[in-house]
């Protein structure tokens, strides 16, 4: 996506950041940022949000972790997320790689462990999510992430990590919405105009790869 933005407007600097949705979206009503993508944005008059792609959560689960904690079952398990996907309970006994308690996919499962009235074994709270994905392959725990990190740590294929398990969680809870945000009630700059087109172009990739296992 640089590349492209960056041949179309070559004497434009970016500062480009990373952080939660709520803390983005601050950061534009406070006229820091032109625009940012989002997951599951909470709405605002002033805003003009784009959708980018819905999708939903996977539990990233090395095959030694697998067996260890399902010795007679882990083969079902698989069936299950095959199926009709997998619900947090389903993996109770799992020592789990948490996201940050202020990411917005972090209170999508608090709500679901709660729902389920149990709590994770946390052995980590990581606010990176790559750190969180890095792990999760090594065999240090099991990681509920979205898709869009196997996209970009696989260069754009999406196929699994060596020796894991992307396990499929169910629908009723897991989706997440991405959105590209800017505010209504300003101007945005032609480079920024640039970028909104350069974003929706790279979704539009990461839609097409996406598809063998929608």
């Amino acid at each position: 996506m640089w590349e492209r933005y960056h041949n179309a407007y070559p004497n434009v600097s970016l500062d480009l950041r990373q952080s939660y949705t709520l803390k983005m979206a601050d950061a534009l009503q406070a006229g820091k940022l032109d625009l940012f993508i989002g997951v599951d944005v909470p709405a605002a008059s002033n805003l003009n949000m784009i959708p980018l792609a819905s999708e939903y959560l996977f539990c990233l689960i090395h095959d030694n972790i697998l067996k260890e904690c399902c010795p007679n079952h882990w083969q079902e398990l698989l069936n299950k997320s095959a199926t009709e996907g997998l619900d947090v309970s389903d993996l109770k006994d799992f020592p789990i790689l948490l996201l940050a308690s202020d990411n917005r996919i972090r209170s999508l499962l608090d709500r679901a462990y709660d729902r389920c009235g149990i709590m994770p074994k946390t052995i980590l709270e990581a606010s990176d999510q790559n750190i969180i994905y890095q792990l999760a392959c090594s065999g240090q725990g099991a990681a509920f992430l979205p898709p869009m990190i196997l996209f970009n740590h696989q260069k754009g294929a999406i196929t699994w990590p060596e020796n894991c398990h992307c396990l499929r969680m169910n629908h009723s809870f897991s989706k997440i919405d991405i959105s590209l945000v800017y505010r209504n009630d300003l101007i945005l700059p032609h480079y920024a105009e640039g970028m909104k087109k350069a974003i929706t172009q790279e979704f539009h990739s990461y839609a097409m790869a996406m598809k063998p296992i929608s």
